[in-house]
């Protein structure tokens, strides 16, 4: 098992914390978007070194943490940050849970990540419990005979980027029983659309989310068409910011890729808020 890990993605802490490994995390990448309070504060501390940008780790500070192996989470296996890893004999782990498009196969990386602490009976033991809540979950939405429909984002300089069918957020609306006019796209990445393309196939959804406003007025201010869309006008907008930091850590990003059936409740409550018990949103905020 190994003992002293630097990573550059957030998204492992996740995975480590689920583990309870925290402690073995020496150093870390932007540790300004990371939500756990247990690691901003072994940084503020000295304990956890900061390693530099997730996109251009500093290779020198990543050797002085003094891991055992670097996790990173890259596009491309051969940047020149881990090509120098390589050649200074640190182990570099390609931790690429993001690749996957299903929200269970993103979880269940918990299991690769737990082999290098010996702890894979663990893992299946976890992950299982997730993949029972998120099947369970599923089966109270694949009977709905009226779907609501869904849309989800912002326009941002133009351009509005909408999931595929088969992409991370596609998967979790037909999971939580929306109807998404995208749903039978099968592009690997998000959809770049004009404005006049979302309001064409969107003005009267029943639901938005994923949307990076705070608030109505925070929406409407950063332009003025969100304000032409059925979901605004009712109020159905919400967003995945309800477990943020002041300086842009989202825990959606950490424990909401571990427990996808989290993040799943979530959607089922605010798109058929009759169909679970009433419970509080946990990852979302509804934009008052």
């Amino acid at each position: 098992p190994i003992k002293r890990v630097a990573t550059t993605s957030c998204t492992h802490i996740g995975f480590l914390k689920e583990l309870n490994m925290l402690d073995v995390v020496c150093g870390v990448c932007n540790p300004e978007i990371i939500y756990d309070e247990y690691i901003r504060e072994r940084v503020d501390a000295g304990y956890v070194k900061n390693v530099g940008d997730a996109m251009m780790p500093n290779v020198e500070l990543i050797a002085n943490s003094a891991p055992d192996v670097v996790m990173v989470s890259t596009y491309a296996q051969g940047d020149a940050a881990t090509d120098k890893l390589n050649k200074l004999g640190m182990p570099v782990i390609y931790n690429n849970e993001w690749t996957e498009s299903h929200p269970l196969a993103r979880a269940e990386w918990l299991r690769f990540t737990a082999a290098f602490f010996d702890m894979l009976p663990y893992a299946d033991s976890v992950f299982a419990t997730i993949e029972s809540k998120y099947l369970s979950l599923c089966e109270l939405t694949k009977d709905i005979a009226h779907k609501k429909t869904i849309m989800s984002g912002n326009n941002f300089r133009g351009t509005w980027y909408m999931p595929s069918g088969t992409t991370y957020m596609g998967m979790l609306f037909n999971d939580a029983g929306a109807d998404y006019f995208y749903k039978n796209d099968k592009s690997a990445f998000s959809l770049p659309l004009n404005v006049e393309t979302v309001v064409m196939n969107f003005s009267n959804a029943d639901v938005w989310v994923w949307s990076s406003a705070r608030s109505l007025n925070e929406l409407a201010s950063t332009d003025e068409k969100h304000t032409w869309f059925k979901s605004f006008k009712t109020g159905q907008v919400y967003n995945f910011l309800a477990r943020t930091t002041d300086t842009g850590g989202n825990d959606f990003w950490e424990s909401g890729v571990v427990h996808p059936e989290l993040v799943l409740k979530d959607l089922i409550n605010i798109i058929y808020p009759d169909i679970l018990p009433a419970d509080s949103l946990y990852f979302s905020e509804q934009l008052q």
